[in-house]
């Protein structure tokens, strides 16, 4: 078995994979669709500040699972930010380090970029995140009155005194 995580390229046949998978694990039965949810992907690879960024899991040379760090997500939190958001994992490929790789890269991503504090909220992966040291924050109901959990971590390495 072979993953590799590497930056999303702006080739559209990557993206729209990308979007493909990602429009399954979030926006099946909604009005958004995959083609623009690929625009949407497009626009943050061709135009990301720092430290925004995409990232594509690849198993065996195919797409596996995809992770974003963007600036602003949850709409209740304006004020927080960073964030780690959409992470897809193809159900094919679970458990087999997708999502831990993925995870990884975005934290490694933000510590090089300097960032002190990453977020992320979650209705259903709690224990996912908190495997790899992420901590609980708060916990509320999101837009759609969904209990979640919002946590963080912080990626820049610590002095030691």
């Amino acid at each position: 078995m072979s993953l590799r995580v590497r930056r999303m390229s702006a080739q559209p046949d990557e993206i729209a994979r990308a979007a493909t998978l990602r429009h399954a694990a979030f926006f099946a039965g909604t009005d958004r669709s995959i083609a623009e949810d690929a625009a949407g992907l497009a626009r943050l690879v061709a135009e990301a500040v720092s430290p925004e960024a995409a990232f594509v899991a690849e198993l065996d040379g195919a797409l596996a699972g995809t992770c974003l760090l963007v600036r602003e997500e949850l709409s209740q939190r304006h004020e927080l930010g960073p964030w780690l958001a959409g992470l897809v994992v193809d159900p094919a490929c679970r458990g087999r380090g997708v999502g831990a790789a993925l995870v990884g890269a975005v934290v490694d991503h933000g510590r090089s970029e300097g960032v002190a504090r990453l977020f992320l909220y979650t209705d259903e992966a709690e224990g996912f995140y908190a495997a790899y040291g992420w901590t609980v924050c708060d916990r509320f109901a999101d837009a759609a009155g969904i209990p979640s959990v919002l946590m963080a971590i912080d990626p820049a390495p610590r002095d030691d005194p």
